[in-house]
């Protein structure tokens, strides 16, 4: 045990390049007689390599999760900003809209129709006179006219009175006896209130589906997406919005992992709300390390489709194959198709039903 500590010891100086001339011709000498020292040199080197390849990738996540971190601060704030901004915007559209909606009141006059009638008889005979008073509008005015003349004028009120209602639906004009002739009518438009009781009835009877679908986000990062298509139901064109769980609009093809929601709307704005769509993550990586020692798997996530994994050793000779299934878990332990498992450095190439593909790299230790 002693001998294995020392001689362990004496690889790593050789390996870091501390060892004075003479020891350094020393141990080559040995080593290149010694093939089972060859092999644990080699062993040594590719567990060095190993280490230093997990010590950046840890280094690496780090330093994403630092950057994404940085970006949900620079967000918050963009948002609580946007929020401010639209607070402001929307209290000062109301207090414009109060402001000149009691300015119309004030000014506004009602719609004025002017009717006049005026009426004028003359008689040969019986100039008697006798004097009516008429209190229209509050006053009060001592009007001179002749008796003949007030039946005259009764009959061209009846008339005009006939005419208004039979041109004016829904308005009812009198013209009463203690009107004055010349006197100004006031009609007032009602106001028309807009209905939306249409549009309610179109949405009740509007069912809007369409084709929800994701892409996985590698591992620590942002680049899941949701694609939506094959709509049915409701009127071109539509407008689609991703709301993410805090129910804030968020980039469709910009995504981490998480559930999400869509909104669809259609031109008459009639809505379909889909929740619980969810982006998972998948590992994107293209190199890996495999300790055969610790018993560890190159261990990937399952296949959404039929796959097929191929290993090839330094030379470019097929060192693994095998076919995996719609939904099975794609896995090597390092064991070869034949033979012994060795270590060293090896490629992988997955091959996918629909002609997509993965390539990368594992160094296998012991």
């Amino acid at each position: 045990m002693s001998r294995d500590k020392t001689l362990y010891s004496l690889i790593d100086t050789y390996l870091n390049d501390t060892l004075n001339d003479t020891e350094r011709k020393d141990f080559e000498t040995e080593l290149a007689n010694d093939p089972e020292l060859q092999e644990k040199v080699e062993d040594s080197r590719l567990a060095n390599m190993a280490f230093r390849r997990t010590k950046l990738w840890e280094m690496k996540s780090l330093a994403e999760e630092i950057d994404r971190e940085q970006k949900q601060v620079r967000k918050t704030k963009r948002i609580v900003a946007t929020a401010v901004g639209l607070s402001l915007v929307i209290a000062s559209v109301l207090y414009m809209m109060v402001a000149e909606k009691y300015a119309t009141k004030a000014k506004v006059e009602p719609i004025v129709t002017t009717q006049r009638v005026e009426a004028e008889k003359k008689t040969a005979s019986n100039n008697h006179t006798s004097t009516v008073e008429f209190r229209p509008q509050n006053q009060t005015k001592k009007v001179s006219v002749d008796k003949k003349k007030v039946v005259v004028v009764n009959q061209v009120k009846e008339e005009m009175t006939a005419t208004l209602n039979s041109s004016n639906e829904n308005k009812e004009i009198p013209v009463s006896s203690n009107v004055p002739i010349n006197a100004v009518i006031h009609i007032v438009e009602p106001t028309k209130q807009p209905s939306t009781k249409k549009t309610e009835n179109v949405c009740e009877q509007t069912t809007i589906e369409a084709s929800v679908f994701t892409e996985k986000t590698c591992i620590n990062n942002q680049n899941g997406k949701i694609h939506v298509s094959n709509f049915k139901g409701g009127l071109q064109p539509y407008n689609i919005k991703v709301l993410d769980e805090a129910k804030q609009a968020v980039a469709a093809n910009n995504l981490a992992r998480g559930n999400y929601t869509v909104v669809i709307t259609d031109s008459r704005n009639c809505i379909k709300v889909i929740e619980n769509v969810a982006v998972k993550e998948v590992d994107c990586r293209k190199d890996f390390e495999l300790n055969l020692g610790a018993g560890e798997l190159f261990d990937l996530e399952p296949v959404s489709k039929s796959a097929i994994l191929t290993i090839y050793d330094n030379g470019g000779n097929k060192y693994f194959y095998k076919e995996f299934a719609k939904g099975e878990k794609i896995q090597w332990n390092g064991a070869p198709l034949q033979g012994e498992a060795r270590t060293g450095y090896f490629q992988f190439h997955i091959s996918y039903q629909d002609g997509e593909t993965r390539i990368g790299s594992i160094t296998v230790s012991r």
